[in-house]
Formats: structure tokens, sequence, C-alpha cells
């Protein structure tokens, strides 16, 4: 469902495919149900289940669904690729980030500290090239690439630095359909290094975001209460001037008050990814929903939040 210019989030008739995916009763999905939003996701499953001895287990007919979609292949592709060669380059930098949003142990910073610090840092080295040489890539050298543009935003949105550089690469409209797909595999490799939730935090420095967070929402089920509770804790720490007035939590307080209650514009883009993420299943929207009210932030969202 399109987040915009809907008065309600949930709708009774709203497909429940995500929740299907998101239990893993994949043997639920019908020919006429639209996968192509979670293409990566259910391509990664497929290939996992391919590579796995002769039955089709618990997901028969995944592999016929998705042949539907001629990006199949595409989404094969990037599963299929080198992961542990292409990710070396582009190493220290992953570490760094890791060490940064308090996830690596001791042994893991003390490798960061002592590694070459002349080892590459794409992002940086080519700058305003990045764009190009990503377009006159190979599928593995574009991965690396936008693996690298990634920890630079997580670094950067970590240390409150400004951005050298507006996200050029992720938000060059030529290349979005790719990205999108590529997206949550780096994540799901990379997964090691940096979380889905301060990706999708740094994800404010993009021009168009909602594309690539609604593509990272859609293929990371297992990450979406992370994703909501982090996007609330960061809306609770908004504009000083929006959140006077919850100091004391007021559940019945007036929604009409305009010009106390708009949001900073951080805000204003965090709210857009809860309104995502609660229109993809009846479950979000109630999750979604009872944080909001849980921590009396955002009060014209809860009410246009119907479950």
């Amino acid at each position: 469902m399109d987040i915009d210019g809907q008065s309600s989030l949930y709708a009774d008739n709203c497909s429940q495919i995500w929740e299907v995916i998101r239990a893993g009763q994949l043997s639920a999905l019908t020919d006429s149900d639209d996968l192509y939003p979670y293409l990566p996701l259910l391509s990664r499953i497929a290939l996992a289940h391919e590579l796995r001895p002769q039955d089709e287990g618990p997901f028969p007919g995944l592999v016929t669904k998705l042949q539907r979609y001629k990006d199949a292949d595409k989404c094969r592709s990037y599963a299929l690729l080198k992961w542990h060669e292409l990710l070396q380059p582009v190493k220290s930098q992953m570490l760094e980030v890791k060490r940064l949003i308090g996830s690596s142990t001791t042994e893991q910073a003390a490798e960061t500290s002592t590694m070459d610090v002349e080892e590459e840092n794409l992002a940086q080295t080519l700058g305003h090239g990045l764009v190009t040489e990503y377009e006159c890539s190979n599928d593995s050298r574009r991965m690396q690439i936008l693996v690298s543009e990634l920890a630079r935003l997580v670094k950067e949105d970590f240390t409150h630095k400004a951005p050298d550089l507006r996200s050029m690469l992720l938000s060059k409209e030529a290349i979005q359909e790719d990205l999108k797909l590529m997206l949550p595999f780096a994540l799901y490799r990379c997964s090691l290094f940096f979380n889905v939730e301060s990706v999708v935090k740094a994800l404010r420095q993009v021009d168009d975001r909602l594309v690539l967070v609604k593509s990272v929402v859609s293929n990371c089920p297992s990450s979406v209460e992370g994703i909501v509770s982090s996007l609330i804790d960061q809306i609770s720490q908004g504009s000083s001037r929006y959140f006077a007035r919850n100091s004391q939590p007021k559940p019945q307080a007036p929604l009409s008050n305009k010009q106390d209650s708009a949001p900073d514009p951080d805000s204003q883009w965090w709210s857009r990814v809860l309104e995502h993420v609660a229109s993809l299943s009846l479950a979000n929207a109630r999750r979604v929903r009872q944080e909001l009210m849980n921590a009396t932030v955002l009060p014209e969202l809860v009410m246009s939040i119907t479950v």
C-alpha cells in the first residue's frame, strides 16, 4: 500500500504476504500474490533450498513462483557472489563501524586498530567518481562499492559527522531499482558488522530514501522490532520544542495544536518509515501503534493507524 495520501495505514483487506513470509509459511503463497517486493529474501531462501538434496521440503513451487519476475535471475546472481572475496577490501571499514556501534568484542576492536590503515576505503577514495565506477563495474565490484558506501554513511551518522558527500550513489535515480535489490543481500552478508537499524537510520542522508528503506524492511523481517524501537527512540530524542509537552505522559492530550506538534525534519522522516512498517501487516500496525503509545510520541500517527 502506498502510504502517501492514505487516511488509514492499515486496511482490512491489506495483503498478508509479508506476515506469511515472516512466519516461514511459504507454502501458503499463491500464484496471485505479488512477491516482487520480497524478491531478494525469497531468492536467497530458494537458492539455499536448491543447494540441498532433492525434495522440495516445506517450500513447494517457490522457484517457479519467483521465475515470473525478470529480476529473479539478478537476485540469484547476487546471492551467488563470492562474498568472502568481495568483502575483503572493505573489511577494515566494516570492523570500524562494528566497533563504533558497540557490537565489537575486545579482540575484534584490537584487530581493527592494528589493520593496515592504507586498506582501501572505496567510498572516500573514489569520491565524486563513485557513481561512475559503480556503473562501469561488474556485480561483484558494484556490491563492494555499495557496502563501502553503507559503511561510510553509518560511520558518519554514528559519529554525528556531517557527510563529506550526501550519498550520490544511493541517490542516483537511474540505479535505484538495482540498489533496492542489492541492499538486502549486502545487509544479510554484513550482519556481523553493522545492524539493519543503523543502516535505516543512516539512509536519511539519501535522496528518495523511502524506496530503499521499503526494500530493507520488506526483506529483513526479523529486524522489524529493532527498527521500530530504534526509530521511536530517535523520535523521542528529537526536537525539544516538540517533545517538551511529553516530559510528563499525557495520553489524553489534545491533538489539534499543530504549532506544538510539528516534528523536526528527522522525526518526520522516521515517522514515514514507521508508517511503512505499519502498512505491511496487521501485526506490525499493532506493534507500531502500541510502542508509539507507550512512548507518548507522534499522537497524530497513533490516531492514523487503525487496527
